[in-house]
């Protein structure tokens, strides 16, 4: 995938030029090591959601377009949420 570029960032996101895929790589694989299997497979969907919105904030693709897709939508959700019952 290529570098980021000035010209692609978007929404408060900044090139930097640093390739921090290694630390992606620890992030993915902690989330892998739950061992609850619900909160395993929530976890893992979390942290590509969260390495996609920094991708896309960057001007890159998603990786998994359907599970960022899918992520915003729980988002937005308990948002929606939080803020009508004052939790947030």
């Amino acid at each position: 995938m290529p570098q980021c570029t000035i010209a692609g960032e978007n929404c408060g996101f900044q090139c930097s030029g640093y390739d921090g895929s290694h630390l992606w790589e620890k992030i993915h694989k902690a989330a892998q090591d739950v061992e609850c299997d619900l909160c395993r497979e929530h976890g893992i969907k979390l942290m590509k959601f969260a390495h996609d919105v920094v991708n896309l904030g960057l001007g890159k693709k998603a990786h998994d377009k359907k599970n960022f897709l899918e992520m915003v939508n729980q988002v937005n959700c308990v948002a929606a949420t939080c803020s009508t019952d004052g939790r947030c």
